[in-house]
């Protein structure tokens, strides 16, 4: 029987406490290594990513509205994106949608 320093009473051997803490500590051991190592790894890729930013910017606005094909087409061919239209002016009207055609 074991007394822990907060008062709690084991029912075990000192050694196989000992044990058993070897055993915990060698796990923490292990799993800070592989944590290391990841982090290491992670920092890596992000200074790549960062250089690779550097070299080239990415280039913000520009956007692309893929055409979805309708109903009946072929899937997997290849579509160039829509054009993105521009708002119209409030004192022009489309032709046909004046009412003096």
């Amino acid at each position: 029987m074991v007394e822990t320093r907060s008062g709690a009473v084991l029912e075990a051997s000192p050694s196989e406490v000992q044990g058993s803490a070897r055993i915990i500590q060698q796990q923490i051991d292990e799993n800070v290594k592989a944590i290391a190592s990841t982090t290491m790894r992670m920092e890596a890729k992000f200074e790549a990513l960062l250089a690779l930013i550097e070299e080239r910017p990415p280039q913000i606005g520009i956007q692309s509205h893929p055409v979805l094909p309708r109903a009946g087409m072929p899937i997997g061919e290849v579509m160039e994106p829509r054009a993105i239209r521009q708002p119209m002016d409030a004192n022009l009207h489309p032709i046909g949608r004046n009412g003096m055609d």
